[in-house]
């Protein structure tokens, strides 16, 4: 057992997106030591925080699918995390957020869906279909 650190993120694989302040993406990969990043609390609350460090470790990953329940569609959703108990996603039922080890199906998680296209960070008006 690790205890979680309030100051660290384990993010994720280095293809995924941060959100910057402002609304432009950047992968993982390009964070470094004192790029900005957007921090998000599970009431939407957003403040700009500062990378202080960087590193990019080989650990166990685990695919956590998710759909909208706030949209008709059926469109089912992926995110590739760390499977360890520090890593916890942002939940309206657990107010400390859902460790991603102790998940189940049917859990509620709180997210975001950007159903724009990107080019290099920034928004584009353009359909766009990621597998």
């Amino acid at each position: 057992y690790v205890p979680s650190r309030p100051f660290r993120v384990n993010a994720g694989t280095v293809s995924a997106y941060c959100m910057l302040p402002g609304g432009r993406t950047k992968y993982l990969v390009e964070q470094t030591l004192g790029s900005s990043a957007l921090a998000v609390s599970a009431d939407g609350t957003t403040r700009e925080v500062v990378v202080g460090r960087s590193k990019i470790e080989r650990r166990p990953l685990i695919l956590v699918e998710f759909s909208e329940s706030a949209s008709e569609s059926s469109r089912t959703y992926g995110v590739i995390l760390q499977n360890a108990e520090t890593v916890r996603l942002a939940s309206p039922d657990q107010a400390e957020g859902l460790t991603v080890t102790s998940m189940m199906p049917g859990d509620r998680i709180l997210g975001t869906v950007d159903n724009s296209g990107r080019h290099v960070g920034m928004k584009i008006d353009e359909s766009i279909l990621e597998t």
